[in-house]
């Protein structure tokens, strides 16, 4: 399924007859830069002062997708707002010893502490990397992709899922645990 979003949809002028449409539909690196600086700032600060709680917590959720669904071994799968980086090595795990699970998140502070905290586990095959999962490069491709709680934030979803599309194996599949919109949710909003 090739979706496209119209260009006046997004302020854009229609192109001319044979033109070459290389234009960007709003991915320039200032769209997520609010949510990507509160994430790597005061977000991150708040997140680590209660890391236990926030883990522990959200654990529930992706504990029980992995019960239902585990990847299997040798798959490339891609972890889409890792946070502390929990659910990367779980899925590094599952698809231990031959695959691979890369986690990519905005927000630099959780990639370094992420990547810390891999290495001290002697795990290798986990990888992290900071990236605007909206427009930058993914790396892939993947064969899935995974998000525990950090799709919802996209300033751009549409953009933002079409490019995690495109970083999948054909057949790839995402899944997603979600909760409603970002204004639905004021102890995470407010602070951008």
């Amino acid at each position: 399924m090739n979706v496209q979003t119209p260009p006046a949809a997004i302020g854009l002028a229609p192109l001319k007859s044979g033109q070459q449409d290389d234009r960007s539909f709003g991915t320039s690196k200032t769209d997520n830069a609010i949510p990507i600086e509160a994430w790597d700032t005061v977000l991150f600060e708040k997140f680590c002062r209660f890391r236990h709680i926030m883990s522990l917590g959200l654990a529930r959720h992706s504990d029980e997708l992995f019960r239902r669904k585990s990847y299997p071994a040798g798959a490339r799968v891609l972890d889409i707002g890792f946070g502390f980086g929990d659910t990367t090595q779980l899925i590094a795990a599952q698809v231990a010893p031959n695959g691979e699970a890369v986690g990519v998140d905005g927000a630099q502070n959780f990639t370094d502490l992420a990547t810390r905290e891999a290495a001290e586990a002697g795990l290798n095959n986990v990888s992290f990397f900071s990236a605007d999962a909206q427009g930058d490069d993914l790396r892939g491709p993947y064969d899935y992709a995974f998000s525990r709680f950090g799709t919802m934030f996209f300033y751009l979803p549409g953009l933002a899922l079409r490019n995690i599309r495109r970083a999948l194996a054909p057949g790839g599949e995402l899944t997603m645990i979600v909760w409603r919109k970002r204004e639905d949710n004021p102890w995470v909003h407010e602070a951008e």
